[in-house]
């Protein structure tokens, strides 16, 4: 089990500041936030102050410290595109990012995406499937191959995972929901572009001039936004007390509402809970509140009783 930094971390503050409100889950050593669009997912807090730079994701950082009271900078331990949006895991300590980068590397940390995509159910020979590709990267392009084996020193193998949830009966517009069991730069805007032929809207890298061109008003719909969301995010985690020790807790970041609104508009069907997001312990959803998940307070007492969250000395801000 892991160590508990619950003295670095004070649950029961929420002040609620500007990006912090982003915040949707947090434990002794993960916070998953609901990363807005034009956040650049990488920075480094020296040479920023060095050189007098500074970025919105500097701001998101200082933000969620202040809020919830950290002793040192959360890290990331992945990656969301620049203009992607969804669920983000942030360690609070090193000890922590540690054991989430070994799930992470381990594949044992499951991704949901949701994309709206150009073309509808005629483009695709089959509604779900699997994906695979060899992506290599020149100067920070990607260049995809037909190769489907393994990637030799340049390439490197890719797979995803996609189903069509929807196909909107007023445009040439698809909701698809997407998996990748690999995670490469720019991984799944390639896939759709050039594997499935269905780029997702917004996309301005690997999109084509003839998606524009079969959806009329296709600029208004995508408005300057790129219509891909981390909507899921399932990770283990670890009791305070009880058993078994070990929980499986995912993550669903609601979606922003502009891509609802569209999606309206196109007539495509979204489950609420892809709206609202919400949380789930061990594939069991968690119907709470911040008055039933005050952990911030230690207890001897047996794990009979207590809530999901309280268990895992967590904390849920979401709908």
């Amino acid at each position: 089990m892991l160590p508990c930094a619950v003295s670095a971390l004070h649950l029961g503050t929420r002040k609620a500041s500007t990006l912090a409100r982003n915040a949707l889950y947090i434990d002794r050593g993960l916070l998953v936030v609901n990363k807005p669009p034009g956040i650049t997912c990488q920075y480094n807090r020296q040479e920023s102050a060095k050189e007098g730079e500074h970025s919105r994701f500097t701001d998101f950082i200082n933000d969620l410290k202040e809020e919830f009271e950290l002793l040192r900078d959360p890290m990331p331990v992945h990656r969301l595109d620049k203009d992607t949006t969804g669920a983000l895991a942030l360690a609070i300590d090193h000890t922590h990012a540690r054991e989430l980068a070994r799930q992470f590397a381990n594949r044992t940390v499951e991704k949901t995406y949701l994309a709206l995509v150009y073309g509808g159910s005629k483009s695709l020979a089959r509604r779900s499937g699997r994906i695979e590709s060899v992506i290599q990267y020149s100067k920070g392009r990607a260049i995809v191959t037909d190769n489907s084996g393994e990637g030799g020193e340049l390439g490197k193998s890719a797979r995803t995972d996609y189903e069509l949830l929807a196909t909107s009966p007023r445009m040439s517009l698809s909701l698809m929901s997407l998996k990748p069991h690999t995670g490469l730069k720019h991984q799944l805007r390639i896939h759709m572009a050039h594997n499935l032929k269905m780029p997702i809207v917004g996309d301005t890298v690997y999109s084509t001039p003839k998606a524009d061109k079969t959806n009329p008003g296709a600029a208004t719909i995508s408005n300057g936004r790129m219509f891909l969301h981390a909507s899921s995010l399932t990770v283990f985690r670890y009791r305070r007390e009880g058993k078994p020790k070990r929980a499986r807790v995912t993550v669903c970041a609601p979606l922003p509402d502009y891509f609802v609104r569209v999606c309206q508009q196109a007539e495509l069907s979204l489950p609420q809970a892809l709206i609202t997001g919400g949380l789930w312990v061990d594939d069991v959803r968690t119907e709470i509140g911040d008055r039933q998940a005050d952990a911030g307070e230690e207890s001897e007492e047996a794990n009979q009783g207590r809530t999901p969250l309280q268990s895992l000395g967590a904390r849920w801000f979401g709908s």
